[in-house]
């Protein structure tokens, strides 16, 4: 219903209202949805297709900027690089990946000419060199690729008016997560189409380092135990008549429950883990807060998800999954670096290469966890 922010010693509070910021959230998903119903509108960053789901993106996103930023806070939120969301309720999701920091693109925008470089330049912090207009949409723009964004899981004994808290300022203790091999687990959908997929991101994955792939629940939780520094799951979401609940289904149909998520899906506390959910809609299946897969995994052990909040087609899950474990062997190489700049990475190259589904991409967690350097 509302968010506070806070920077250093000031605070401000702004009214969202929980149907508004529910209504918005349902309008970017089923945008982004149109990637699956129309894959080869989508091929590239400059396709039609592409170009026409930032304009509406980014037009809603400068309407969300403009009711965050109206207050005296106005300056510390737009020029932060790291914010962190604290949700009243588990797993709540207030979009602020797309708040826009340019003008709202008219709806016959066309693509910034200066945004793939932007996007390819190995800081994120530098900014686009072109000019901004209503007459041009540039990806750049958005907070979700232009600054990290954690969100923390919500803490029972804490106490919040409503809606969220947004803090402009991360925590001091910092802590690592060691390199370590990949799990990797795929509903056998993902090679509906282009047969083979699993197969080749497998081949991705070992390219990095220590990496095995398993076809059914009860193998996940025997190498889990081993400890994996990074669990990946191409899951299909399904959804039980009888139980009245929604699960992950891997392999041949083989499917667990919200139910049966525990400890026992997540490697043991010592082994700090990422957790990577890249199957249709899996951080918003769920009638029930307290239901939905990134608090779960959050909830078992997991120290980072990331989760896509839309139906992702194979073809693209695929691709991304390979691209996060590069991006996070690169980081456990040249560490340390932060999880939150790993995504961060990760949206700003996939978009450059024609991957707009990554937008769907959101984390949970503690951006904090650093990766790489000095244990």
């Amino acid at each position: 219903a509302r968010a506070t922010a806070v920077s250093d010693e000031e605070a401000a509070v702004v009214e969202l209202g929980a149907a508004d910021v529910a209504e918005a959230v349902d309008k970017i998903r089923g945008r982004l949805g149109e990637i699956v119903a129309r894959p080869g509108d989508f091929a590239t960053l400059g396709d039609p297709g592409s170009v026409e789901l930032l304009v509406f993106l980014a037009h809603h996103g400068r309407l969300l900027r403009n009711v965050l930023t109206g207050d005296f806070l106005a300056g510390r939120l737009a020029e932060a690089g790291r914010i962190q969301v604290v949700s009243a309720t588990p797993d709540a999701y207030l979009p602020l990946e797309f708040a826009y920091d340019f003008p709202a693109p008219a709806e016959d925008a066309a693509l910034c000419p200066g945004a793939f470089d932007a996007l390819r330049s190995p800081d994120p912090a530098t900014p686009c060199r072109s000019p901004h207009s209503e007459r041009t949409v540039c990806p750049t723009g958005f907070w979700g690729l232009s600054r990290i964004i954690e969100r923390h899981a919500h803490q029972p004994g804490d106490s919040l008016p409503g809606g969220f808290l947004l803090r402009s300022a991360p925590i001091a203790d910092r802590r690592r997560l060691a390199p370590g091999p990949i799990l990797l687990a795929a509903s056998e959908r993902v090679d509906a189409v282009d047969p083979g997929t699993t197969e080749h991101l497998s081949g991705r994955l070992r390219s990095t380092g220590d990496a095995d792939r398993v076809d059914g629940w009860q193998a996940w939780k025997d190498k889990v135990a081993a400890g994996p520094a990074l669990t990946m799951l191409l899951a299909h979401t399904v959804y039980s008549d009888t139980l009245e609940t929604y699960g992950l289904e891997i392999g041949h149909a083989d499917r667990c429950w919200a139910g049966d998520i525990d400890d026992r899906f997540v490697p043991p506390e010592e082994r700090p883990v990422i957790t990577a959910l890249l199957g249709c809609e899996t951080a918003a299946a769920g009638r029930v807060s307290y239901e939905r897969f990134p608090g779960l995994f959050r909830r078992a052990g997991a120290e980072v998800v990331f989760a896509t909040l839309t139906e992702v087609l194979g073809r693209h899950a695929a691709p991304l999954a390979g691209a996060l474990a590069e991006e996070v062997a690169d980081a456990w190489r040249r560490g340390p670096v932060a999880a939150g700049e790993v995504l961060l990475r990760l949206r700003r190259r996939s978009l450059a290469e024609g991957t707009p589904a990554v937008l769907a991409i959101v984390a949970y967690g503690d951006a904090d966890w650093l990766l790489g350097g000095d244990a």
